[in-house]
């Protein structure tokens, strides 16, 4: 049978990427190749990259705030993220000189992906079609093992 259980999309929102307002060329021209910063647990979003945009060279950190940081020292020369976490992360004053690029990069479907077990299933079965709000999400990915957000 099947390993895993997934829930229908509970949330969806943008992935764009942020940089220096100066390096917001046409990326996909293929005239040069970019350097795009994600975090190295989203194994989704770099295969979604490599498939959709070879053009760009992935450069994984280890947190957003190291992403960030790379982006600052014209290390790499975007990073991609969900729009409300840029936002969030371009409202520190030291990020002023960073902004989000003007244009769609992807869209974010975000589910929960679990072992197939009773009582994932039962979980599934309860919250699978709802809304989560971050409080039962969080609820939920610390009482049932092996739970996680996916990108699908």
């Amino acid at each position: 049978g099947d390993n895993y259980v997934v829930s229908e999309k509970f949330y969806s929102d943008q992935v764009i990427l942020a940089g220096h307002p100066e390096k917001f060329v046409d990326y996909t021209s293929g005239d040069k190749r970019y350097k795009v910063c994600i975090q190295k647990s989203y194994s989704a979003l770099k295969q979604y990259i490599e498939k959709n945009y070879p053009m760009l060279d992935i450069v994984e950190a280890s947190s957003r705030d190291e992403a960030i940081e790379l982006v600052r020292e014209d290390k790499v020369d975007y990073m991609a993220d969900n729009i409300n976490v840029l936002t969030v992360l371009l409202s520190n004053p030291k990020n002023s000189n960073i902004t989000m690029y003007p244009s769609f990069f992807m869209k974010e479907n975000i589910g929960v992906v679990a072992l197939n077990t009773t009582e994932n299933n039962q979980i599934i079965d309860i919250y699978g079609y709802r809304s989560f709000s971050n409080l039962i999400m969080s609820f939920i990915y610390f009482q049932v093992t092996d739970m996680q957000s996916i990108i699908f």
